[in-house]
């Protein structure tokens, strides 16, 4: 990878983890001190009482197109000194096309897949997966049940809990959704 898209990656990373440590503290578990994690780690690693904790971060979108239009896009705004990018489809007129029938399904499909090559790795400490698809257009909070439910966890799945991330339906932080 190029370093400015390295540097941007794992910006990305510990930006979804921050929130997923707060959900997971509003949940009982008391995470702390969240750093990138080394070769051969979990995106990011944090402290516990009970020892290190990884968070794996994996994100599912519609298409290779998408997370390379979505990359590009991401690139463009960190070269410019952007620090955050607010996606809105406020003001914007969408019209679905056959590309895009089945959006959730399509989504469903790609996030399973993510799921099944994750949990190929494994990690020499307990470890959270988030798949996120909070950046997903055409899905939100609402479209949780379906798609979690929708998800199959690998009998070999390694991870303490895997968590689908979604925006809300309204302007809000990102919501977590445990796949079971």
């Amino acid at each position: 990878m190029i370093p400015d898209h390295d540097d941007l990656k794992r910006r990305h990373q510990l930006g979804v983890a921050t929130p997923f440590i707060a959900f997971l503290t509003s949940e009982g578990v008391e995470l702390h001190d969240a750093r990138d994690g080394l070769p051969g780690e979990p995106d990011v690693v944090c402290s516990s009482d009970a020892g290190p904790v990884g968070i794996e971060i994996a994100d599912g979108y519609m298409s290779g197109g998408d997370a390379a239009q979505l990359w590009s896009m991401a690139r463009a705004v960190d070269r410019a000194g952007g620090r955050r990018t607010i996606v809105s489809s406020t003001g914007l007129e969408i019209s679905i096309s056959p590309l895009i029938a089945e959006p959730d399904a399509r989504l469903a499909a790609s996030l399973q897949e993510t799921l099944e090559r994750h949990c190929r790795s494994r990690f020499g400490m307990p470890t959270y997966l988030v798949l996120n698809a909070s950046h997903a257009p055409l899905a939100d909070s609402r479209d949780a049940p379906r798609l979690a439910g929708a998800l199959r966890l690998p009998a070999d799945c390694p991870y303490v809990a895997v968590y689908l991330c979604l925006m809300p339906s309204t302007p809000g932080e990102r919501a977590y959704f445990r796949v079971r």
